[in-house]
């Protein structure tokens, strides 16, 4: 058994020191913009009570859509790299095709049916307009 080989990683020093000056500027925009923009928790969650109908249903429409976006996603990772497995394993099948091609179709058809299975419900938009008007009196 041969012995493992040790990779040497070299930094510029330019290199770290704009990494870390980057870092205090994210930071001290963070600290600034939380001292001078918002008045509180509730001000920064609920924009003051001053946001369109639209506004809030698309905020709540855009993040089911990410998680089911990103459950799909997932999924069609996991069976992707599963489909790859499976196919290294059977000689012929590595002959006829590519293995990243069906693990590719494989993927793709479940992440579209992962994210159609976990669609909200037709109703879900009612009550969006409800939440809405809600929270804009």
């Amino acid at each position: 058994m041969e012995p493992a080989a040790q990779v040497a990683i070299k930094a510029e020093p330019l290199a770290i020191f704009s990494f870390f000056l980057y870092l205090l500027l994210i930071l001290a925009i963070g600290v600034l913009s939380a001292k001078f923009s918002s008045s509180g928790l509730s001000e920064f969650f609920l924009a003051g009570r001053k946001l369109k109908e639209f506004v809030v249903g698309l905020s709540a429409v855009v993040s089911g859509r990410s998680a089911r976006l990103l459950i799909g996603v997932t999924a069609g990772f996991i069976s992707g790299t599963a489909v790859t497995i499976a196919w290294n394993q059977v000689p012929f099948l590595k002959s006829i095709i590519y293995e990243l091609v069906p693990a590719f179709f494989v993927s793709s058809l479940l992440t579209v049916i992962i994210s159609i299975l976990t669609a909200p419900p037709e109703e879900a938009g009612e009550e969006l307009k409800t939440i809405a008007a809600k929270y804009r009196r």
